[in-house]
């Protein structure tokens, strides 16, 4: 029975290692260079054959539309400015839940809880939802069996505790890997392709910018999404601890910093914003440096030939590399002298000896002209990592403390009138 149920898993197309099919889509008879999910040898290909080939390859190169910048600059600043505020607000809203809900009447007035105890208070409520539930789900099994009854609650006792005992930032991570897997496993159903091209991958010549943003979830093979997914889980405790015991510049080390119930909003915001900025500096570099080499290639007829032939280099891009390699960075900056373990590699690295490899890395692929990986994605998300330590981590708090303005006096009304209503429902019912 087990050898039946492996062999049908080996050969199920979902545990199959296969690689993402071009980027199709059904064209009318008639050709035209304004197709935007044509690539450029798919366009030089539809351009000869459409008989109008007078000019040689110098009339397609001029009738071949340039991509251009300012629209997906403004709206990579546009969906990271969304995100960026909306989790500062959020993170505002269950600061503010937290401190009030736990606050405590001294001889001097109110007492703010520490950030300690909202953590705890968190891991209680937490703690008291699971237990909800599982006595929900022991009175759903009562009529189960006894021994398979008893098996299923042992196991949602084991998957509960585990959960719970892991960390915020290990939580977070496990969240972000869940759904970059439903996106993967999105991939293998056939009726899903044309979806998946048109809105899971950043191509440049495509005049879609907002997929900058989906393309960071989703990833190619099997292999891809596991080592993305190992070093996000790895590498987000060190991201979460910097967002706490980073060092603040000197004109605000006197100010309190915020109080923090959670940085998980914080943590999705780095995350998504460092997506967005690999990828539109990826995009920047496509449309205003390697295309433009590649059409002045093919309108020189010396290289003519050997331009056609590279003309399909330009592809889509995807996967969480570049925000990946903004935690890797933050990293090595929060605790510099910590080593990391890489697999296949016997030995524990320095990690600032490893990201100024994986740095050269990159520079040394982009100069040698590799196509395996997206080096560009790679040093955006590196120069975001580094930019969002040194300024990012100080901005956040600045915006906090302007949201807690509002937010704490929203809540606090918020609060008094609960309370008011209570006294009213109790005086009526007296």
């Amino acid at each position: 029975m087990n050898s039946r149920w492996a062999r049908c898993l080996c050969e199920s197309p979902l545990f199959k290692f296969r690689r993402l099919p071009e980027q199709t889509r059904s064209f009318s008879n008639s050709f035209s260079l304004r197709q935007p999910r044509l690539s450029i040898r798919e366009s030089l290909n539809r351009w000869k054959n459409s008989g109008s080939t007078a000019g040689g390859e110098q009339s397609f190169v001029s009738q071949f539309p340039r991509p251009g910048i300012l629209r997906p600059i403004a709206v990579a600043v546009g969906l990271g400015s969304t995100i960026y505020f909306t989790c500062l607000t959020l993170d505002s809203l269950v600061a503010a839940e937290w401190s009030f809900a736990l606050a405590r009447k001294n001889i001097f007035g109110e007492r703010l809880p520490s950030e300690r105890e909202m953590l705890a208070g968190r891991i209680k409520m937490q703690q008291a939802k699971y237990q909800a539930r599982f006595d929900a789900f022991k009175e759903w099994t009562k009529d189960w069996p006894a021994p398979i009854a008893f098996h299923f609650q042992r196991l949602y006792v084991i998957v509960a505790n585990s959960w719970l005992l892991s960390f915020e930032a290990s939580q977070t991570a496990y969240k972000i890997t869940a759904l970059n897997t439903l996106i993967f496993l999105a991939w293998r159903i056939p009726r899903l392709r044309p979806l998946m091209n048109r809105s899971f991958l950043h191509d440049p010549l495509s005049g879609r910018s907002y997929t900058m943003l989906t393309s960071v979830f989703s990833h190619a093979s099997l292999p891809h999404l596991f080592f993305n997914s190992m070093a996000l889980i790895s590498f987000a405790p060190a991201v979460f601890s910097s967002f706490f015991n980073h060092d603040r510049s000197p004109i605000e080390r006197d100010e309190r910093p915020p109080p923090r119930a959670t940085s998980i909003y914080h943590f999705t915001a780095f995350f998504a914003t460092a997506g967005i900025a690999s990828s539109l500096l990826s995009h920047i570099v496509t449309a205003r440096f390697r295309l433009p080499r590649l059409l002045s290639n093919l309108a020189d007829p010396a290289k003519a030939a050997s331009a056609v032939q590279s003309a399909g280099l330009i592809k889509p891009s995807l996967g969480a590399s570049g925000a990946i390699y903004a935690m890797v960075v933050m990293t090595a900056f929060t605790v510099p002298h910590s080593a990391v373990n890489i697999m296949f590699i016997p030995i524990a690295i320095p990690i600032a000896t490893a990201v100024s490899a994986t740095v050269c890395l990159d520079i040394l692929g982009i100069v040698r002209g590799w196509q395996m990986f997206d080096h560009w994605a790679h040093l955006g998300g590196a120069a975001f990592g580094a930019l969002y330590y040194w300024k990012g981590l100080d901005l956040w708090d600045n915006l906090r403390r302007e949201a807690d303005k509002d937010t704490f006096k929203l809540v606090k009304e918020r609060r008094a009138q609960m309370v008011e209503q209570n006294k009213d429902s109790e005086d009526d019912e007296e």
